[in-house]
């Protein structure tokens, strides 16, 4: 049996457990993570959480949609055993018919094969090398690359100043995207929950000269690392800034049990950055539904 739990009536202990043992556990899903960038939210609960599917929701003129909350990758089914075709569609037929249009990530260890779901591509690096092995998979213009940052006098600041980062990602990310006022108001809080669990790293790349061109922030989920985001100045994308960065993120990280989640792009220019560091793909499911008048 798949019942729909509120956020407030949900065993968050059970909820927890099931989402931490998941063989595809991502941070996404905890509810720390679902507070700090969504509007509202509530769970597809199979039995006694045996199984899980956290739902993000708003509302438009009174009616309820499920939607793809700033900040997420993927969501969808999580369970510690292996997630059938059969299972993620009987939690999605088990979706609440109130929700008319329904929007979401399906995370890479869910079976995409449902109906209405599509590719999309993640990039993960495994750390469980040597430095010197991961270098090696870099591609020929990647190790050129940072051969040019290198000798650009860059310098690593691995607690970079967060207000610092903000303003840089309003005048690149932002200004680029056109990035609405809530996309600001979650990642603060986002920064404030994941700095209060210590789990987040923000780091900065300065110029010879001492001044900010680049910086980066990472969470820690568990044994992942996760590239929520990242902005450059003119001259850090002249100076290859966020090769320097990553390099020096890899260079810290290798030879430990963990893996550096790039958080992927359809972008092939973005894509090609990410695999030229020698990462692989990981596929994960975009699902969208259009539910009138009640019809599944």
């Amino acid at each position: 049996m798949i019942n729909f739990v509120s956020r407030a009536q949900l065993d968050h202990p059970k909820y927890t457990a099931c989402v931490k043992s998941a063989i595809g556990s991502r941070m996404y899903a905890e509810s720390w993570f679902l507070d700090a960038v969504c509007t509202s939210w509530g769970v597809l609960v199979y039995d006694d959480y045996l199984a899980v599917m956290p739902l993000p929701f708003k509302r438009k003129f009174g009616i309820p949609y499920i939607y793809l909350a700033p900040w997420i990758q993927q969501l969808g089914v999580f369970s510690p055993t292996a997630v059938s075709p059969e299972l993620l569609n009987q939690f999605i037929q088990a979706i609440p018919a109130k929700f008319r249009f329904v929007e979401m990530m399906i995370n890479a260890s869910n079976p995409i094969t449902v109906r209405n779901c599509s590719k999309r591509l993640n990039y993960i690096l495994p750390l469980h090398a040597p430095y010197e092995t991961l270098y090696s998979a870099y591609s020929k213009g990647r190790k050129s690359s940072l051969k040019q940052a290198e000798r650009g006098g860059l310098s690593l600041q691995w607690s970079s100043s967060i207000p610092a980062f903000i303003r840089l990602f309003k005048q690149d990310v932002g200004q680029k995207l056109a990035l609405k006022k809530e996309v600001y108001e979650r990642l603060d809080k986002l920064i404030d929950v994941a700095r209060a669990k210590e789990l987040l790293h923000s780091i900065g790349v300065h110029d010879a000269s001492g001044q900010l061109i680049g910086a980066a922030l990472i969470i820690k989920d568990q044994q992942r690392w996760v590239y929520l985001c990242s902005a450059l100045t003119e001259a850090g994308r002249a100076l290859q800034a966020m090769t320097f960065l990553l390099d020096g993120f890899i260079r810290e990280h290798a030879n430990t049990q963990s893996v550096l989640d790039f958080e992927g792009s359809m972008v092939p220019g973005i894509a090609g950055f990410f695999k030229s560091f020698g990462a692989q793909e990981e596929i994960y499911g975009h699902y969208k539904r259009v539910r009138w008048l009640g019809v599944r």
